[in-house]
């Protein structure tokens, strides 16, 4: 009797199995909602049925509550017994943003001191510098010139260049203060000085030169002032010139070479190229001037040309002026947030992005031996619907949207994806060897079921995902870091008409004060 009854326990157990199943079993999260990508901000604006609250970044939240301009994540939470949990979410990106006809003024190029003439104490400049440039330049200008009274030319000596900055409009020479009154608020800064000596078969030639940069009509122009002061051997031949103007005739060979090493120094890049017929434009920042640090250098205000692609990158807080750190090498490049926003955009706009980040991780997920030996599921496309957006404090804060289509047998389903990264600056250092120095923070996957309706899916997929991050986190950190050395390093920097170039080595980095500050190493070459 005992055992037929177990056996009837059994039997009724066995049919009874997939409704218990079904009973037991955890219902995904479905959530209907209302929201757009964009928000013009600085609010999260986006609703969902019967929900008051949502979890906005992380932190509790409701809905109005003011966010910075970036992309932010709202994310719907179920919590089961057992501490499993089902979210979905949605991405969107918080404005204020940038306008493509003003954009802010986020970059400056740095030229230090040792750049241009790393002489001191009777120690002769070195090959690396400007001045050593700008001197082979000038003796190849004037060499085989015969020129009554001078004589032929022979040589050029104690050639030199320097920063100055002016200093309180009480202690500024009339001619400084007759430029400052004349570019009105945006007034020069400073100066660069040249001297040196141009030695001729009857005589010496010291030359000093006072270049004002100034920045007018959203284009470079020189205010020069120029001393030449003829030392002849002979009395009568100093007569002569004295009579005929000879210091303005010596002059002006040598100032038209000066003029243009500068131009090619100080004005602004051309477009740098992205790949796919893509470009970085570069433009003067509107109503400033180049800035002369009390700490030995000189900055040039640039704005990035942000593409017509909407949506535009966010507009964070920006000063418009440089961080005023001391230099480590002769040439830097500073970027705040802003400027930072609008590359990843150009890089978005470009496809770059898709190219070197999306592909890969679809390619890294499907070469998988779990997917490929176990899983019916595959990547099939995935692409990045919004510009990422990255904040810069302490460390890096990455956060980026994707659209993917994952294939399961038959049918197929159109996901999105959210993820943050955070990262420190060694991850940017080319030799610091460091393949962890990226942290995924967050990773999370919603499945559309319709327009407006978001589901949990995959959560047991992405759990395992988050367990074993390591392989991920080296790809991505892999596609960053070959994606800035495409962008940042073996590049040459020339203009034909200077007949000189700087060849751009590597780049290492450093951050404070709400600046990426980017220092080139290179070498200047003479042709």
């Amino acid at each position: 009797m005992m055992r037929a009854f177990g056996v009837f326990l059994a039997l009724g157990s066995f049919l009874l199995f997939p409704q218990i199943l079904t009973f037991f079993q955890r219902a995904p999260l479905v959530v209907a909602y209302e929201a757009k990508d964009i928000s013009p901000g600085p609010h999260f604006d986006i609703r969902g049925q019967n929900i008051e609250n949502i979890l906005v970044d992380g932190e509790r939240g409701i809905l109005d509550t003011p966010l910075t301009p970036g992309l932010h994540y709202g994310q719907w939470s179920t919590h089961y017994r057992g501490g499993k949990t089902r979210s979905v979410g949605h991405s969107q990106l918080v404005g204020p943003f940038q306008d493509p006809a003003a954009p802010p003024c986020s970059t400056f190029l740095l030229i230090g001191q040792s750049f241009l003439d790393d002489s001191s104490g009777g120690k002769a400049a070195s090959e690396n510098t400007l001045v050593h440039v700008i001197g082979k330049q000038v003796r190849s200008e004037l060499r085989g010139i015969d020129m009554w009274p001078l004589g032929e030319f022979e040589s050029m000596s104690r050639l030199s260049l320097r920063w100055i900055r002016w200093e309180s409009d009480k202690k500024q020479k009339p001619w400084q203060q007759r430029l400052s009154i004349i570019q009105g608020g945006a007034a020069p800064q400073g100066h660069l000085e040249v001297e040196f000596t141009a030695e001729f078969e009857n005589g010496k030639v010291p030359l000093s030169l006072k270049l004002t940069p100034i920045i007018e009509d959203e284009s470079l122009r020189f205010e020069l002032s120029v001393r030449a002061k003829l030392d002849l051997d002979n009395r009568l031949y100093q007569w002569v010139a004295n009579r005929f103007d000879g210091n303005d005739r010596v002059s002006k060979l040598i100032k038209g070479q000066i003029r243009s090493q500068l131009r090619y120094l100080l004005d602004k890049p051309p477009p740098i190229p992205l790949g796919n017929g893509a470009f970085l434009p570069l433009e003067f920042c509107r109503d400033t001037q180049i800035t002369f640090s009390p700490n030995g250098y000189v900055a040039v205000p640039l704005a990035i040309g942000v593409t017509d692609k909407l949506p535009a990158p966010p507009l964070r807080k920006h000063s418009g002026k440089p961080s005023d750190l001391p230099m480590k090498t002769g040439l830097a490049v500073e970027i705040d947030e802003n400027g930072l926003n609008a590359i990843l955009h150009a890089l978005w706009s470009s496809s770059m992005l898709d190219k070197h980040l999306a592909n890969s991780l679809v390619r890294s997920f499907n070469e998988q031996e779990t997917v490929k030996n176990f899983l019916s599921i595959r990547l099939r496309e995935a692409f990045f619907h919004l510009p990422p957006t990255i904040t810069l404090d302490s460390e890096f804060i990455l956060r980026a949207t994707a659209s993917a289509v994952i294939e399961d047998q038959e049918t197929q389903t159109d996901a999105r994806l959210f993820t943050q990264i955070n990262f420190g600056l060694d991850i940017l250092e080319p030799a610091s060897g460091t393949s962890n120095a990226l942290g995924l923070r967050t990773m999370e996957l919603s499945c559309l079921q319709g327009a407006g309706v978001l589901q949990s899916c995959y959560a047991g997929l992405m759990s395992q995902v988050r367990a074993n991050q390591a392989p991920l986190q080296d790809l991505l950190t892999n596609s960053f870091t070959q994606l800035l050395t495409k962008l940042l390093t073996k590049r040459e920097i020339s203009d034909s008409q200077t007949k000189g170039r700087y060849l751009l080595d590597h780049v290492s980095f450093s951050s404070r004060q709400g600046h990426l500050r980017a220092h080139l190493h290179g070498q200047v070459e003479a042709e």
